[in-house]
């Protein structure tokens, strides 16, 4: 049974609102409770955290309520509900 869909030209009903700068992405959306996330890459090759501080995380003003994962070992990344 041929598949008539492969090297087929589809209508796409997206392109307008993405090329007029319309689109809306996963970034843009306002979600409650959202979690942030920022990842650090060590300059060190193979190092280890040996202490990691999240004071200044913690001082944040509202929404913010601090780090709210663990990270293994039992220290916190820098997460923040907003």
């Amino acid at each position: 049974m041929k598949n008539t869909y492969i090297g087929t030209p589809m209508e796409r009903r997206e392109d307008l609102r993405f090329l007029r700068g319309r689109g809306e992405f996963v970034d843009d959306l306002a979600v409650d409770g959202l979690l942030h996330a920022v990842i650090l890459r060590s300059s060190v090759a193979h190092g280890r955290i040996l202490s990691l501080d999240v004071s200044a995380a913690r001082r944040r003003p509202r929404p913010c309520r601090g780090p709210v994962a663990l990270a293994p070992h039992g220290l916190h990344r820098g997460f923040c509900a907003t």
